[in-house]
C-alpha cells in the first residue's frame, strides 16, 4: 500500500512505492493481452492491446454510450440496495479490478457507474444498465496458431455488477459478434466460435460451463431439462426463457458455481475464468473445451484447473454425454467439430457485469501471471530546500530497475495512481532521490509510486526524415525472382489519390508513410503492361538483438486489400537473419488482408527464434503479393517500431 506525506507535518514517513503493472509485456507464448488501459470513458473506438487489431465496438441496451471502462483500484460506487442483499442496509460493489493472486493492470470494463450517466447518478445508488456485447478483432497471427493438434488457453476476470437479472460475462474466440441484446444466445451471420461462461437459459445465466456456437446457435453439453425433464435435451438452444426448467437448462452436475458475494454479503467477487481449447483432440476429430472458474484465494495451477475438471466431467466436452435423442446421430454428444481457422473475433456478452485481463496464451501459465511482488517499504524523509532555497526538498530511498512518479493531492479520496501528477517518470538516482516541491496550496498529500520503466526502443522509423520517393536509409526493397516486371512497388510518400489520402484520412504521425504505391491502386490491370502480378517486398535496416530475450514489433497499418474465398492478394511479415537475409520465422503468413476502417495499431511478441541470428541483428520484411484479378488502394505503413523491456 501506498503511504502518502501531508506536506504541513514535519519529519519522516514511510512511503510504499508500488509497482505498477500497466505495462504490456512481450512473451514468447502470449499471444492476446488485453488489460484495458484507457481513459475513465466508453469504451467504444479504444484499442491497441497486445494480438488485438482495431477498436472494441460495445452495446449496452440500458445506455446508449455502451461499455464504461473503470480505472484500476477504483469502485464505480454501484449500489446494492438493503432489499438485495443480505446484511439489510445499502452499500457498494466492492469490485475494482484488483485480484490478489493475478497480475492485473489499467482499467475494466462493462457496465456504467451511477456517476458516469447522463445526468450523473448519486454515488453509491443502485444504477443498473442492461444486456451487454461488445466485441473486437484478433491479429491473423493469433488466429494462425489455432492449429489441429495444438491447445489453446485463454482467461479473464470477470465480476457481477448488480443484484438483478445479472448474468455471468460468456466469453468466445469466433467469426461473428453475438446479436446485440439477446444475452449470448444467438450470433451474427450464422457464426460459429467456442467459449463458455453464462447462459443464455436463464437459470443458467450465472453458471461457469463451456459452450459454443454453430449455424449461430448456442451449443452445450447434452442432458439438460427437456419438456419439463432433466435429461434428454440435445444441447441446442434455441429460445431464451426464465423458468427453471425450460428447455435446454443444466443440471448442477453439469456447471460450476459463480461467486457473486463475499463471506461478509458484499458484492464484487472477482472470478477468474480459465479455459482450455484443444484443436481436433477428441475421438472423431472433434475440438474439446473445457472451462473452470477460479476465486482469489486460489492456488492459480494446471493440476488445480484439471482437479476441477475430474470432480465435474462435464466441464469438459470430451465427457459429454449422448442425447437420447440427437440433433445429429453422427454426433449424438453434440461436441464442438468448428473451422477455427476462420475464427478472429473475441466476443463478451451477457449482462451487468464488468469484465477485465483477458489473455490468450499457448501454455496455462501465461493466461494467470502472479501479481509482481511490490518493491519493499521505502522511507520519506522532508528536508530544508537547498537548490532552489525555497519549499522542501523530498527525499526517498530508490532503486535502478524502478522510475517514479510523484502525485499530489488535497485529499485522500482515489486510487494515488490518480492524483494529480507533479513529475512523472523520474530516473532513480540510488541510492536516494531527492526532488525539490514548493507547493502553492497549504494542505496537500503527497505520495511516490514507483513503476518498471516503459519498453525501450531499439529502432524506430516515421519516414518523414527522407524526401518522398526514397527510402530511409538501410532500407530497401525489390520484387520476388519472377516478378521483377511489376509496376507496383514499395513507395515513400504522402498519399493523394488512393489510400489513406489527409486530411480526410490523417496519417499517425508527420506527412510522409510507406505503402504498395503511393499514389495508385496496386496491380491496375490496364495500366500494367501485361505484367500484373507482384511480389514485392521492403525491408527495415539491420536491428540489433544482441543479448536480448524478448521484444515486440508495432507499427500502424491502413490496408484495402482483395479479400474473397480464393483471392491470392495479402501481406506477410517475416524476421529474417540480417547476415544473409535467411528467414528465421514467419509473424504473418499471407494473413494480412481486407480493409481497416481507419490506420490501426499493429503490435506483436517477436518469436523466440527472432532472436537466433548468427550476429545477433534482424531485419524485418514486409511481403505484399497480389493476383490480377482486381486492383485496391493496398498496404500503407507508418511508425514503425522494436522495443524491448528496460534493463
Amino acid at each position: 500500500m501506498n503511504n502518502q506525506f501531508h506536506h504541513r507535518s514535519l519529519g519522516a514517513l514511510a512511503l510504499g512505492a508500488a509497482a505498477m503493472a500497466g505495462m504490456h509485456c512481450a512473451h514468447a507464448e502470449l499471444l492476446v493481452y488485453e488489460p484495458f488501459d484507457y481513459p475513465d470513458a466508453p469504451l467504444n473506438g479504444n484499442g491497441g492491446a497486445l494480438g488485438t487489431s482495431g477498436t472494441w465496438t460495445t452495446n449496452d441496451t440500458g445506455f446508449a454510450m455502451g461499455w464504461w471502462c473503470h480505472p484500476e483500484g477504483e469502485v464505480t460506487g454501484q449500489g446494492d440496495d438493503a432489499g438485495r442483499n443480505p446484511n439489510g442496509v445499502d452499500q457498494l460493489n466492492l469490485f475494482d479490478g484488483l485480484v490478489d493472486n493475478l497480475a492485473t493492470a489499467g482499467g475494466f470494463v462493462g457496465a456504467a457507474g451511477p456517476e458516469d450517466k447522463d445526468p450523473p447518478v448519486a454515488f453509491g445508488t443502485r444504477s443498473p444498465t442492461g444486456n451487454l456485447d461488445a466485441s473486437i478483432n484478433i491479429l491473423p497471427s493469433v488466429t494462425a496458431t489455432f492449429q489441429s493438434g495444438t491447445t489453446t488457453w485463454f482467461s479473464y476476470v470477470g465480476c457481477h455488477a448488480d443484484n438483478r437479472n445479472q448474468g455471468s460475462p460468456t466469453f468466445m474466440l469466433c467469426t461473428d459478434p453475438t446479436v446485440n441484446g439477446t444475452r449470448g444466445l444467438t450470433m451474427q451471420n450464422s457464426g460459429s466460435g467456442i467459449g463458455g461462461v453464462g447462459g443464455p437459459p436463464r437459470f443458467n445465466l450465472f453458471d461457469v460451463y463451456p459452450h459454443y456456437f454453430s449455424g449461430g446457435l448456442h451449443h452445450q453439453s447434452p442432458g439438460g431439462y427437456q419438456d419439463g425433464v432433466l435429461g434428454d435435451h440435445n444441447g441446442i438452444v434455441t429460445a431464451f426463457c426464465s423458468t427453471g426448467t425450460c428447455n435446454g437448462v443444466l443440471g448442477s452436475d453439469a456447471t460450476r458455481s459463480w461467486v457473486v458475494r463475499d463471506s461478509d454479503g458484499f458484492m464484487g467477487v472477482p472470478n477468474i475464468v480459465v479455459g482450455k481449447i484443444e484443436w481436433d483432440a477428441d475421438v472423431g476429430g472433434f475440438d474439446v473445451i473445457s472451462v473452470v472458474t477460479f476465486l482469489e484465494t486460489d492456488d492459480l495451477t494446471e493440476a488445480a484447473f484439471d482437479a476441477i475438471i475430474a470432480d465435474k466431467p462435464l466441464l469438459s466436452s470430451r465427457n459429454w454425454p449422448a442425447a437420447g435423442t440427437p440433433d445429429d446421430t453422427t454426433n449424438p454428444s453434440n461436441k464442438p467439430d468448428l473451422d477455427q481457422s476462420q475464427f478472429d473475433i473475441i466476443n463478451i456478452s451477457n449482462l451487468k457485469f464488468w469484465v477485465d485481463e483477458i489473455r490468450i496464451a499457448t501454455e496455462f501459465a501465461d493466461v494467470v501471471p502472479e501479481p509482481q511482488t511490490p518493491p519493499p517499504t521505502i522511507r520519506l524523509a522532508i528536508a530544508a530546500a537547498t537548490s532552489p532555497s525555497t519549499g522542501y526538498d523530498l527525499e526517498w530511498d530508490s532503486t535502478s530497475s524502478l522510475v517514479y512518479d510523484l502525485r499530489s493531492s488535497t485529499d485522500l479520496l482515489g486510487p494515488k495512481t490518480s492524483w494529480d501528477l507533479v513529475s512523472g517518470g523520474i530516473a532513480a538516482t540510488p541510492p536516494v532521490n531527492t526532488i525539490n516541491v514548493d507547493p502553492a496550496d497549504p494542505d496537500l498529500f503527497y505520495v511516490v509510486v514507483g513503476r518498471p520503466p516503459p519498453p525501450v526502443a531499439i529502432f524506430s522509423e516515421d519516414f518523414d526524415t527522407t524526401t518522398a520517393g526514397s527510402l530511409p536509409g538501410g532500407w530497401d526493397t525489390s520484387a520476388n525472382p519472377g516478378f521483377t516486371a511489376s509496376v507496383t512497388n514499395w513507395e515513400v510518400g504522402t498519399p493523394s489519390v488512393v489510400g489513406p489520402v489527409p486530411p480526410g484520412v490523417p496519417l499517425p504521425s508527420g506527412t510522409q508513410c510507406v505503402g504498395t504505391d503511393i499514389d495508385a491502386d496496386y496491380d491496375d490491370p490496364v495500366a500494367n503492361d501485361g505484367f500484373p502480378f507482384t511480389d514485392i517486398w521492403l525491408r527495415t535496416p539491420p536491428i540489433d538483438l544482441t543479448g536480448k530475450s524478448e521484444g515486440t514489433l508495432s507499427f500502424q497499418q491502413w490496408t484495402e486489400i482483395e479479400d474473397v474465398a480464393g483471392d491470392f492478394d495479402y501481406g506477410s511479415i517475416r524476421i529474417l537473419d540480417a547476415f544473409d537475409d535467411s528467414e528465421l520465422v514467419v509473424i504473418e503468413n499471407r494473413t494480412i488482408d481486407g480493409s481497416t476502417t481507419g490506420w490501426e495499431q499493429y503490435s506483436a511478441a517477436l518469436p523466440a527464434a527472432a532472436f537466433t541470428a548468427v550476429n545477433g541483428t534482424i531485419r524485418i520484411e514486409f511481403r505484399f503479393e497480389a493476383d490480377d484479378i482486381d486492383s485496391f488502394a493496398g498496404w500503407y505503413i507508418d511508425d514503425v517500431e522494436v522495443t524491448v523491456p528496460a534493463e
